[in-house]
């Protein structure tokens, strides 16, 4: 079964870049990580780089899908997504044992 990921984003971090005011530059965001009836979520931060003039938004007019694209294409985001994978991998075996007392306890 594959993981499904999603977002919730806490924070966005603004700055004023030369002319531009609230640039967006941080997004605090948890990856979240369902596989079956396991989940698992990381809290991660997108760093942005410097926004460019031509096609520059504003804080005011982000949007979700915009603000989504960005934590996408993290590379962050990608290395969040490997560990929650690896994690619920991790869960699932642990869930398929059973634990036994020590014989010697």
């Amino acid at each position: 079964m594959a993981v499904s990921y999603s977002y919730a984003i806490n924070t966005v971090r603004v700055v004023t870049q030369g002319e531009l005011a609230d640039v967006v530059k941080e997004i605090d965001v948890n990856v979240w990580g369902v596989e079956g009836d396991l989940t698992f979520h990381l809290p991660v931060t997108v760093r942005l780089a410097d926004a460019d003039p031509q096609s520059f938004t504003p804080f005011a007019s982000l949007t979700l899908e915009q603000a989504t694209a960005w934590i996408d294409a993290s590379a962050s985001t990608k290395h969040a997504k490997e560990h929650i994978a690896a994690v619920l991998t991790r869960m699932a075996e642990e869930s398929a044992m059973q634990a036994k007392p020590i014989p010697w306890a």
